[in-house]
């Protein structure tokens, strides 16, 4: 990971260190994130490698960016990540990922570019209150979004809420690549516009 010079012993140390700095219990974590006490100790043990969704939901609980939360050095006024910087991705339930944004009191958007293991067909589905943009920079990618299962490849993306449960995995024996935004889920006042689940805006009257 960029500028990081924390190995995974230290992350799990580390993400031990914030809750405790932040006056929470395992309980009150399990109670605000939804996820329970038995994985967030598993977490902070290093037995377990937290999913990209349960890690927006800590940053978001302790107010940090995701880069600040797996130890990077502290958030600064701005992050330029270059080209031709060697990267050392983190760990994950879904894959290698590396954070692309962590910057000094803003910790609501959060990038992070993500190589998709195999074995995330063997995790639990993900939720967290955010809104997400997936693009797919290489291979094919599989995502289970609520009932539906959609195929996308080199150049698709997708918008949605990621309180949907869902789950990324491989659709093909090439490394899958992918660049992940999320954002906390403002909801808007409903208006006249409905839309239909493959994102075509209709009129009031015409849903009517």
């Amino acid at each position: 990971m960029a500028n990081s010079d924390v190995d995974g012993e230290t992350f799990h140390h580390f993400l031990r260190e914030t809750r405790i700095r932040h006056g929470l219990t395992l309980n009150e974590v399990a109670e605000r994130t939804g996820i329970s006490v038995t994985h967030m100790s598993r977490l902070e043990r290093g037995q377990r490698q937290p999913s990209i969704g349960v890690l927006r939901q800590l940053a978001e609980l302790y107010g940090v960016g995701i880069g600040e939360l797996v130890g990077e050095t502290a958030a600064v006024q701005h992050k330029v990540v270059r080209v031709d910087t060697p990267l050392r991705p983190e760990e994950s339930d879904n894959g290698p990922y590396t954070t692309l944004t962590g910057i000094a009191g803003h910790n609501g958007l959060g990038v992070v570019q993500l190589d998709i293991s195999e074995e995330t067909r063997r995790h639990r589905l993900s939720q967290h209150d955010d809104e997400e943009w997936i693009y797919v920079l290489r291979g094919r990618l599989e995502l289970e979004l609520g009932s539906e299962t959609l195929q996308l490849g080199v150049g698709d993306s997708i918008h949605f809420d990621a309180r949907t449960p869902h789950r990324l995995t491989p659709a093909s024996r090439k490394a899958t690549r992918v660049l992940i935004v999320c954002a906390p889920l403002r909801l808007r006042p409903p208006g006249n516009a409905h839309l239909t689940s493959s994102g075509t805006a209709r009129s009031g009257a015409a849903a009517d």
